[in-house]
């Protein structure tokens, strides 16, 4: 299992995500700092040049990624 920092909350065994009774699968955000962001991206794509990322282009993401 990946490890996400910061739920460890609300994910894990006897959870409100409990992961004895539920198969999770969970993301970061496109441009979030966790994931690909401007700031952690290397060069060409590094700052400026990362590609503009929507609200929609993360909803379509996690869509694929379940379908």
């Amino acid at each position: 299992m990946s490890k996400l920092r910061g739920y460890e909350w609300i994910i894990g065994p006897g959870k409100a995500l409990d992961t004895t009774k539920f198969f999770l699968v969970a993301t970061e955000l496109f441009g979030n700092g966790r994931s690909s962001s401007p700031s952690n991206t290397p060069d060409p794509l590094h700052g400026p040049r990362f590609p503009i990322i929507t609200i929609r282009d993360n909803g379509v993401s996690t869509f694929i990624e379940t379908d």
